[in-house]
């Protein structure tokens, strides 16, 4: 094997990750440049190396964002640069040697800046990098050249136009001489055809890549096709600094930013109504309490005062039978009204369109109806059990050792009721308290007490427990109550009302949500809080 192969072809030594080529050859040709300025060669010394190569980095696809490898060392033989570089080890290195494994990337490009075009002295450039490349998506070794600054000219369509017709005619003319060729015996005394013209010759040279073996073969590589690509490969106007630079990158085409392609609202989001739209709140303390419906607005009612026991032992045979007095007292309820109203535009409901949103708007007033009566329930529950100033509030018990005392409180509370005329079935916790009986272990249950607890209920021995979602209740409360010892009330048929009225004058809907709770303690023992 060769140490050096064609121009713009490289051998890699897999296992050592290192890749040696040629990169720049003397004196070949470069093909057509996208300004349409003559092809462009170099002879040797007229490109300068950096005289720390390892600022010579390598890519793939001349994509300065994409590094695979950096220069360890760039010869100037009489071939022309020849460069060994150091491939990373990096998933973009371990991804080209792949490649290289796979066939897919073979070809060597340099990357030159600060060209500069001199009659009389030749061009000249300095190296600045390398890129890895397939062979078709890139001429090899290509060096797209670029006029600069001073000559830098826009491109003329009916010019460009022309040239491609030109080539076109140019590649028919050399396929019928082919066909021409094949049919006739070339007679020796024929006079020979008159030379190219300086356009014919110009296509020709800028037909021939760096890799090339003879002209013929580079002939059938420029077309039409060709030369829109080469155009296409221009990533700025011609004649500005990065012009200079001979890569064949792209343009960048933005959604955003400078350079943008679509203008502000061209490009649409893709539209999904309303979030949450089947998320709604589900009350949770409304319903521990019993629930009736109001039949007027003032509710009142009495009880039977708990005194002395009425009943006696009684001796009998006869003789006098024990006797008392008893009393009651007036219960009266709470009445709580709750209401929403807002003047809509016609609009939100002439409009097709414009209904959604209104309707979501909507199901939020009853949505939000349903939270701060919850709230309100949960206040009332609480307020009724500790009384004025927590005077009704039980200090916890001392719980034997080894067991939660945030279930001990549980049990305390649910004991406590249990010993009234009522019977628990429910309790609600701090969500310190609710934290600690979820981190409970399994040996600090006691073991005929059953308990569970989710993310937001549990249940110990048939009472459900709740944890306050409001922060209602002080950190360390455990509040247990008895369903039958307290009733809510709303109107029959379903709260809140919905009400509507036409503002015709301002061309608006007047809507409006109302909703009452009743509220009453029937029996206050039946409530109770634990605290620390």
């Amino acid at each position: 094997m060769s140490e050096y192969l064609e121009a713009g072809d490289f051998s890699v030594d897999v296992e050592a990750r290192t890749v040696r080529g040629l990169l720049l050859p003397w004196g070949e040709t470069s093909r057509l440049s996208a300004s349409q300025t003559e092809p462009i060669a170099f002879e040797r010394g007229s490109v300068a190396v950096p005289s720390d190569v390892s600022v010579v980095t390598a890519n793939r696809f001349h994509d300065r964002h994409d590094p695979v490898g950096r220069a360890t060392s760039i010869e100037d033989t009489e071939q022309g640069l020849v460069a060994t570089f150091s491939i990373a080890r990096t998933t973009e290195g371990d991804e080209f040697l792949d490649q290289y494994r796979e066939g897919s990337i073979r070809k060597l490009s340099a990357e030159l800046a600060g060209i500069v075009r001199d009659g009389a002295r030749g061009p000249r450039a300095r190296l600045t990098g390398a890129g890895f490349v397939t062979e078709g998506a890139f001429a090899s070794a290509a060096l797209f050249a670029v006029a600069s600054e001073g000559d830098a000219e826009p491109i003329d369509l009916a010019d460009l136009l022309e040239r491609i017709q030109a080539l076109e005619a140019a590649a028919e003319t050399t396929e019928e001489s082919d066909d021409s060729e094949a049919e006739e015996t070339p007679n020796p005394t024929d006079e020979p055809e008159a030379p190219a013209t300086k356009e014919e010759t110009t296509v020709a040279e800028a037909q021939v890549p760096n890799t090339a073996a003879t002209p013929e073969v580079a002939k059938k590589e420029t077309t039409a096709q060709g030369v829109f690509e080469l155009i296409t490969k221009a990533s700025k106007p011609f004649g500005g600094e990065e012009a200079e630079t001979m890569l064949a990158a792209l343009a960048d085409i933005k959604t955003s930013g400078t350079g943008a392609l679509p203008a502000p609202g061209v490009l649409q989001p893709s539209w999904i109504g309303q979030l949450w739209a089947d998320k709604s709140y589900n009350r949770r303390y409304f319903p521990l309490l019993k629930n009736g419906t109001i039949q007027a607005m003032e509710e009142k009612g009495f009880k039977l005062d708990r005194g002395a026991e009425l009943m006696q032992p009684w001796t009998g045979n006869k003789s006098e039978l024990p006797t008392g007095t008893g009393s009651t007292s007036l219960v009266t309820g709470e009445f709580q009204r709750f209401g929403f109203a807002v003047d809509i535009a016609r609009e939100f409901y002439d409009i097709p369109g414009n209904q959604e949103v209104i309707a979501a708007f909507l199901r939020g007033v009853v949505d939000s109806y349903a939270r701060v009566s919850d709230k309100y329930a949960l206040e009332y529950i609480y307020n009724a059990a500790v009384g004025t100033e927590r005077a009704n509030v039980i200090d916890r018990d001392a719980y034997p050792a080894g067991y939660s005392s945030a279930l001990g409180k549980l049990i305390q509370g649910v004991d406590h009721i249990d010993d009234t005329e009522a019977t628990p079935s429910f309790a609600i916790v701090a969500p310190d308290v609710y934290t600690a009986l979820r981190y409970t272990p399994a040996d600090q249950l006691p073991e005929f007490v059953s308990f569970s607890a989710g993310r937001q209920e549990g249940s110990a021995d048939g009472v459900t427990v709740l944890r306050d979602k409001f922060g209602v209740l002080q950190a360390g409360d455990v509040l247990v109550g008895s369903r039958e010892a307290a009733h809510l009330n709303e109107i029959g048929g379903g709260s809140p009302i919905m009400l509507d009225a036409l503002d015709i004058a301002r061309g608006g809907i007047d809507r409006a949500a109302v909703a009452y709770v009743q509220s009453m303690v029937e029996y206050p023992e039946g409530f109770v809080v634990i605290a620390d």
